[in-house]
C-alpha cells in the first residue's frame, strides 16, 4: 500500500514537469472541449463534463480488449465506458479554471483639441472584469483602419501630441490563454485644422516722404478654432529686428504718411494655440531728390545779353523723372515767378 502511494506520487509529478514543459500552463475551461464520444487526433486537448482535469490524446488506435480493463486509471482513460470498444488512450497533463471571458467594459473622455495639442487620456468607465488590455487606434473611422498600439495594456490610454483626428478603442482580457473580450466603442479625439496664416499685400514703390498704400487681406486666416488675433510687425530689413505696430490688431493695416526709408510689414495670426505670420510686404521708398546745381553767377553790360545758364549738376533721386521750371526774381529772396516756356534743364536768358 505504501509503495502503490508512493508511485501515484510520482506519477503526479511526472505528469506536471511533463505539463511545464511542453507548455500547457494553467489554462481557462472555457478554452478546453468536452469530451464527446468519438476518436480525436493524436495531442488533442479535453476535459470531462463538469471536471477541471484536463487531458490529451496520446494514441489514436484503440488497445487490444484484453488490456481495456488495466487501463481504466487516473492516468488512462477508455471512454466512455470501461470496457468499451471505442476508447484511446489519454494521459492527464493540469487542469483548467473556470475562468470566463471579460466583458466588453466602456472607455470615455471624447474631446476637441488644437493642431498640435496633447489631449488628456482616453479614461476607463468600465474595465468589464479585465485585468490585462489592448489598444488600438485609427484615423479613418470609429469602425474601421485600426492598428494596435505597441506597449498600451493599461486601462487609460495617454494618446500624446495629435496633427490628425484620431479614434481609440480598448479589448480586455483575463485567464491563461487569454480570453478577449470585444472591443468597446471607440472614442474620437477630434484635431482641429492646422492654422493657415492667410496673405497679404501688396509691395509696392513711393515717393521719399510718401504715404504707403492700405496693406490689405489678400486672404483670410483658416484653420485653428475660427478665432484670429492680429498683430502687425515691421522691420527696417525684412528679416530682424521685427517690432509691433502700436494699435495694428485689424486684419488690414494702412501704414502713416511720412516714411523716408525702405520698410517691410508683415502680420502675425494667432489661434487655437499656433501662431504664423503672413508675409511680408515691402514698401521701397525713393531717394530723396536732389535739385542739381545750375551755373553760374556773372556781370554784363547794360541792356547787355546774360550767358546760358547751365546744368552744372543733374538733380538726382525721386523717381527719375525730372520737370523743369525757371523762375525770376528782381532781389532773390522774393517775388520769385514761372519764365514763360523755360521748361528745360538749361536756360538762355533773353538779351
Amino acid at each position: 500500500m505504501i509503495y502503490t502511494r508512493i508511485y501515484k506520487l510520482i506519477l503526479i509529478l511526472i505528469l506536471l514537469v511533463s505539463l511545464t514543459n511542453e507548455g500547457y500552463g494553467q489554462m481557462s475551461c472555457a478554452s478546453v472541449p468536452v469530451w464527446t464520444q468519438n476518436t480525436y487526433p493524436l495531442g488533442t486537448l479535453m476535459r470531462l463534463s463538469g471536471s477541471t482535469d484536463v487531458y490529451r490524446a496520446t494514441s489514436t488506435t484503440a488497445a487490444p480488449l484484453t488490456d481495456q480493463n488495466s487501463r481504466c486509471d487516473p492516468g488512462h482513460w477508455n471512454w466512455p465506458t470501461c470496457n468499451g470498444t471505442n476508447w484511446q488512450y489519454w494521459d492527464i497533463v493540469g487542469t483548467c479554471s473556470a475562468c470566463s471571458t471579460p466583458n466588453t467594459g466602456s472607455i470615455s473622455n471624447a474631446q476637441t483639441i488644437c493642431y498640435g495639442g496633447n489631449p488628456s487620456a482616453i479614461s476607463n468607465t468600465n474595465n468589464g472584469g479585465a485585468t490585462t488590455f489592448e489598444w488600438g487606434k485609427s484615423t479613418t473611422s470609429a469602425t474601421s483602419g485600426f492598428s494596435t498600439i505597441s506597449g498600451a495594456n493599461n486601462s487609460t490610454y495617454d494618446p500624446g501630441v495629435l496633427t490628425q483626428t484620431t479614434w481609440y478603442r480598448r479589448k480586455g482580457g483575463d485567464c491563461t490563454p487569454t480570453q478577449w473580450s470585444g472591443y468597446a466603442t471607440a472614442v474620437k479625439v477630434t484635431v482641429r485644422a492646422d492654422l493657415n496664416e492667410g496673405t497679404i499685400g501688396t509691395a509696392h514703390t513711393i515717393c521719399y516722404n510718401g504715404d504707403p498704400n492700405n496693406l490689405t487681406n489678400t486672404s483670410s486666416p483658416s484653420g485653428g478654432d475660427n478665432t484670429y488675433a492680429y498683430q502687425w510687425q515691421l522691420s527696417a530689413n525684412g528679416t530682424s529686428g521685427w517690432t509691433n505696430i502700436s494699435g495694428a490688431t485689424s486684419s488690414t493695416y494702412n501704414p502713416p504718411t511720412g516714411l523716408t526709408a525702405n520698410r517691410w510689414y508683415r502680420r502675425r495670426v494667432i489661434s487655437c494655440g499656433q501662431t504664423k505670420y503672413a508675409g511680408t510686404v515691402k514698401v521701397t521708398v525713393r531717394a530723396d531728390l536732389d535739385e542739381g546745381t545750375i551755373g553760374s553767377n556773372h556781370t554784363i553790360c547794360y541792356n547787355g545779353d546774360p550767358n546760358n545758364l547751365t546744368n552744372t549738376g543733374s538733380p538726382s533721386g525721386g523717381d527719375n523723372t525730372y520737370a523743369y521750371q525757371w523762375q525770376l526774381s528782381a532781389n532773390g529772396t522774393s517775388g520769385w515767378t514761372n519764365i514763360s516756356g523755360a521748361t528745360s534743364s538749361t536756360y538762355n536768358p533773353p538779351t
